[in-house]
C-alpha cells in the first residue's frame, strides 16, 4: 500500500508553520515535516511572487521506477521525477518506515487534498486504473439565483413576483480514496455564467475560485482540508492563532459536512479549510 506525503509550497514558512502548529495543533518532526494522521506534510519555501499551496503528491511504493514507467506508458509526462497526471504532480518514491499518527483533540485526520481540474473524468480514470484509487463518491454542487420583481403602489400596495430559479454556478465533485487519503477533484462545469450571485463563502464563490485557478495556473493540486470533530472549535483555534478566516462559521459542504476556509493571506499562500462530517 502506498504511503502519501504532501509538499506544501509556502511564501512565508513562519505563517504556514503557525497555521499547522498553533492553528491545527500538529507536531513538527526533526526533519521539519508535520504528521496529519494518514498524511505527512512537508513545507517548502518559495519566492514571495511564486505560486503557493499543495505542489507535489509523493507516493511511496516498492518500485518507483516501475510506477513511473507505467504512467509514462499511459502518456503522462515525467520531468525530474515528477509525473503530470492531468495537472496533478505525482512523485513516485521508495517506501520508508512510516505509520499514521493518531491525533488527539479536535483535529481528527486529513479529510482530503483538493484538486482543481479541467478534466476530472480523465483524472479519475488514470488515478483508478494506474494508481489503485477507488471512487468514494461523486456529486454536483449547484447554486441557484431567482429573479424577484416588486411592484410598490401608493394605492394598491406591494405585489411581488418570483421568476423561475436558474443556476448561477456548478461544480462537478469527485472523491477518490487510497491508503487513508482522499483526493477531491473539482471541475467547473458552468463557466458561461457571467454574473455570479455569491462571493467567497458560497458555492458560486468556490466555483469561481476553481475556474480562476485553472485559467491562471492550469489544473493541479489546490488545497488541504483537515477533518475536525467540531468546526466551531477548529475555527476558534485558528482565530486564536492569528489566522484570518473567510468563513466565520461552518457552512454546508460536500458529503453532508460543514466546511470553512481560512484566508490564505495569513497562511503563507496555502488554501486551508476545515471539514466536520457526520
Amino acid at each position: 500500500m502506498g504511503i502519501f506525503e504532501l509538499v506544501l509550497d509556502s511564501r512565508d514558512e513562519a505563517l504556514t508553520g503557525r497555521m499547522l502548529a498553533d492553528g491545527l495543533g500538529l507536531t513538527r518532526a526533526e526533519d521539519g515535516a508535520y504528521q496529519l494522521g494518514s498524511l505527512l506534510v512537508q513545507v517548502r519555501r518559495v519566492d514571495a511572487t511564486a505560486p503557493a499551496g499543495p505542489a507535489e503528491l509523493i507516493m511511496r511504493v516498492p518500485d518507483p521506477d516501475e510506477l513511473t514507467g507505467r504512467l509514462t506508458d499511459e502518456g503522462h509526462q515525467a520531468v525530474d521525477g515528477l509525473v503530470d497526471i492531468h495537472g496533478i504532480k505525482l512523485r513516485p518514491a521508495a517506501e520508508r518506515s512510516a505509520a499514521p499518527v493518531r491525533l488527539s483533540g479536535n483535529v481528527l485526520d486529513v479529510d482530503h487534498i483538493g484538486v482543481a481540474s479541467d478534466n476530472s473524468v480523465g483524472q479519475t480514470d488514470a488515478l483508478i486504473r494506474v494508481l489503485g484509487f477507488e471512487q468514494e463518491s461523486r456529486q454536483i454542487d449547484t447554486q441557484l439565483e431567482q429573479p424577484l420583481e416588486i411592484f410598490s403602489s401608493d394605492t394598491y400596495g406591494v405585489v411581488s413576483h418570483a421568476g423561475p430559479p436558474r443556476p448561477a454556478g456548478a461544480l462537478l465533485v469527485t472523491f477518490l480514496r487510497r491508503a487513508g487519503v482522499d483526493l477531491e477533484l473539482l471541475e467547473d462545469i458552468m463557466t458561461e455564467h457571467e454574473t455570479p450571485t455569491g462571493g467567497a463563502g458560497s458555492t458560486t464563490g468556490d466555483n469561481r475560485a476553481i475556474s480562476r485557478y485553472v485559467q491562471r495556473r492550469g489544473p493541479g493540486l489546490h488545497h488541504l482540508a483537515v477533518r475536525v470533530a467540531d468546526i466551531t472549535e477548529g475555527l476558534a483555534r485558528l482565530r486564536d492563532a492569528g489566522i484570518p478566516l473567510i468563513d466565520e462559521r461552518g457552512r454546508p459542504g460536500s458529503r453532508r459536512g460543514l466546511i470553512a476556509f481560512a484566508d490564505r493571506r495569513g497562511t503563507g499562500g496555502v488554501v486551508l479549510h476545515l471539514v466536520q462530517r457526520p
